[in-house]
């Protein structure tokens, strides 16, 4: 059964994954490479693989955060979902993909469900077309995941398995729904003291630590790029004498931003084509089918770019070729490419953190300095909280140290120095919305951690009983650090991948979460692109894929019952024309927005052959035809949501 998915925010893996996105997209095709396979023999085998430093994610896809080998022969391959992202969904449909292909992972465990969820009912439409289509459109709403849309659009032999247990997840999912509604007045109380506290900071910051503050700010609301951010940290710990050595990913950072500079990475594409290229005519047979097979491994993903280059570096040595001479740019590219090979990902914004606490330690000179520095980090872990964007680790810091996150301690701290320097300031008491969501948004989080160990636990569990040894977990990166130390401590292997996003957009995860309604005309309509070859209006216009999919696989009988549901709208009129050749033409509003074939008898056949339905991705017929019946609300009420009939919940 599928249930809605809890909020994450997924900026952390914007941040993460922009870090070397640019070479990797230049790098990492290496189609223009490969040598010539006439006569050559390839391999190409899937085979299941335990420990996480034998799996490769192509860098294109996403980032392996962290990894860890524990002693069992056994391996849970996390996923950070970002919820509702299109992209991040679009990648992780590809990164499963690539573990099914390659490693032979059949097992896909999810939270926001539990048992076994079958997707045969959504499968069983003939048209894979339409039926990719409108699982993308879906998707795209934020309706279905990433996994979802790969089970419904594919015929892999893959499992997917909700490792919820349920009385939790409703208890989370109960105390975000209760918090919501006071979430705006929550969050001004909390930026009228972040305001204050700003304002306090003119008067109390050196002009060192005010441009430490100003170029933060700048690097949290993306004005200023990570590369600029890392160069201004290494120009401040140099000024304040701190040795970078100490931040060991931090600095390996610094390396590799060197070496970028070095790099012309168009010239670098075409030297490695020119090395392979001389390469495959001056080695032996032998060698030459181990260059193809390891250049197919590595454009399909089986390889690492640091062991692909580690080894072509290698090869053109024994060969006698100098490439820091003949190949400069490919030189730089592979020192580089091996120093950021090495770098921790996960512990890399650790040493940005206590480089960032490092640098104005060293600022300080005062008292209230410090007690103004340590408020302001307090309340963005307050408005984090309220937000729903807390990571494990900040949430644990907020859980030890309670009584120094009361009203009291930011009120006192700010009436006392709004008189010391003369400002006109009155803070007000929280609210008694303020007062019941803050113990509310406590209770969604300490629930939210008894979840870590049930989606582990759920999740062996299962993997215990299909008698297999290799698993993927898709959750949110809350869940991260906390399913981590549970799995090292029974000694399971894991890894830790982020999915890339190149753009921080907005998704409808909140609207989805609370139920908000989407328009009649949204789920009729959509926009399309001339280029399309559909029959569209002067406005551009067609029927969305979900009514198109429905309507062609509607009775006459229901598609008549539909149309006087809808028939005198105030805000829509769907008219259906004479049928001509078993097609219908469909308009609203005046308005042709497509034709559409009947199939009678479908959806009674679809039903009499999936059996049982459990999916949070079912018939769209039958969730569009409730819809209209419901408000012109593809979504049923919340006590309807146990029944499986609904999408994505």
């Amino acid at each position: 059964m599928t249930f809605k998915r809890m909020p994450r925010d997924g900026s952390f893996c914007v941040k993460l994954i922009s870090i070397f996105l640019i070479p990797t997209f230049i790098l990492s095709n290496i189609a223009y490479a490969t040598p010539t396979t006439d006569s050559v023999t390839t391999q190409s085998q899937s085979i299941t693989v335990t420990n996480p430093e034998n799996i490769v994610v192509p860098r294109e896809l996403g980032l392996v955060k962290t990894k860890f080998i524990g002693k069992e022969d056994r391996l849970i391959i996390h996923i950070q979902d970002a919820h509702c992202n299109y992209e991040a969904q679009s990648n992780i449909v590809k990164i499963l993909e690539n573990l099914h292909k390659n490693y032979n992972v059949n097992l896909i465990s999810v939270e926001g469900a539990d048992g076994v969820i079958d997707t045969s009912w959504f499968k069983a439409f003939p048209d894979d077309e339409v039926r990719k289509e409108v699982a993308d459109y879906f998707m795209k709403k934020g309706e279905i995941t990433g996994p979802e849309f790969l089970s419904i659009t594919t015929d892999y032999n893959i499992k997917l398995f909700g490792a919820e247990t349920r009385s939790y997840y409703i208890d989370n999912l109960n105390a975000f729904t209760s918090s919501y509604p006071l979430k705006e007045q929550t969050e001004k109380y909390l930026n009228s003291i972040k305001s204050a506290l700003n304002k306090l900071k003119t008067y109390i910051y050196s002009e060192d630590l005010k441009l430490m503050d100003a170029k933060y700010q700048d690097y949290e609301s993306k004005k200023l790029a990570f590369n600029d951010y890392v160069k201004f940290l290494q120009v401040e710990a140099e000024r304040a004498k701190i040795n970078l050595r100490a931040y060991e990913n931090f600095f390996k950072l610094v390396s590799v931003l060197v070496y970028e500079k070095k790099i012309d990475f168009t010239v670098t594409d075409k030297e490695r084509s020119s090395l392979i290229d001389n390469l495959s005519k001056a080695i032996s047979k032998e060698a030459l089918t181990e260059l193809v097979n390891k250049s197919l491994e590595f454009k399909t993903g089986k390889v690492s770019s640091a062991d692909y280059y580690a080894y072509l570096k290698a090869l053109a040595i024994n060969n006698g070729v100098d490439l820091a001479k003949d190949y400069p740019n490919l030189y730089n590219y592979i020192i580089y490419n091996s120093v950021y090979s090495k770098i921790e990902n996960e512990s890399l914004f650790n040493d940005i953190k206590k480089l960032e606490s490092g640098i104005k330690e060293k600022f300080f000179t005062t008292d209230d300095q410090r007690t103004l520095e340590k408020l302001s980090r307090h309340i963005e872990i307050l408005i984090g909280l309220v937000n729903i964007k807390l990571l494990n680790d900040d949430y644990e810091y907020f859980e030890n140290n309670k009584s120094e996150f009361l009203h009291e301690v930011f009120s006192d701290f700010i009436k006392k120095k709004t008189v010391q320097y003369g400002l006109a300031y009155e803070m007000d008491d929280p609210n008694d919305a303020v007062a019941k969501a803050l113990p509310k948004l406590e209770d969604f989080y300490s629930i939210a951690v008894k979840r870590d160990k049930a989606l582990v636990d759920n999740t062996l569990g299962q993997m215990n009983k299909d008698k297999t040894k290799v698993a993927v977990l898709v959750t949110g990166g809350f869940h991260s650090e906390g399913m981590a130390r549970l799995l090292e401590k029974q000694g399971v292997s894991y890894m830790v991948v982020c999915p890339s996003i190149t753009k921080d957009l907005p998704t409808p995860y909140i609207q989805i979460l609370t139920n908000q309604k989407t328009p009649l005309a949204d789920i009729l309509v959509t926009p399309v692109h001339a280029s399309e070859n559909q029959e569209v209006g002067d406005k551009g216009d067609t029927l969305a894929p979900p009514l198109r999919t429905a309507l062609a696989t509607m009775s006459g009988k229901d598609l008549d019952e539909m149309l006087r549901a809808i028939q005198g709208g105030e805000d829509l009129r769907t008219e259906v024309g004479q049928v001509k050749d078993n097609w219908y033409p469909i308009s609203v509003n005046g308005l042709h927005v497509g034709s559409i074939e009947i199939v009678p008898g479908y959806i009674e056949r679809m039903r009499e052959g999936a059996g049982g339905v459990s999916s949070s991705s079912v018939l769209i017929a039958e969730s569009v035809m409730r819809g209209l019946r419901h408000n012109f609300d593809v979504r049923l009420p919340y006590d309807r949501r146990w029944t499986g009939l609904c999408m994505s919940v």
